[in-house]
């Protein structure tokens, strides 16, 4: 899953935004690769899908609702 560049709005400014992007592009191909590893180990998974909600969460607190959805749409 990637991301297009700029099309995060809504956060406090660029620098945040890139960061934003760089963490959870980093946990989702974390999350892909242990899906693809020939040892599924489902409580790593767990672990990497907690951290991508808690990322999310501390995201959305930041923006208002309809920016968030936007957002989560672009990511799909």
């Amino acid at each position: 899953m990637k991301f297009e560049k700029n099309k995060v709005s809504g956060c406090i400014n660029k620098e945040h935004s890139d960061n934003f992007q760089k963490k959870i592009q980093n946990l989702y191909d974390k999350k892909y690769s242990l899906y693809l590893s020939k040892k599924i180990d489902l409580a790593k998974i767990d672990k990497v899908s907690n951290e991508i909600r808690a990322l999310l969460k501390s995201l959305e607190s930041e923006m208002n609702y309809t920016e968030f959805k936007k957002l989560i749409a672009q990511t799909k």
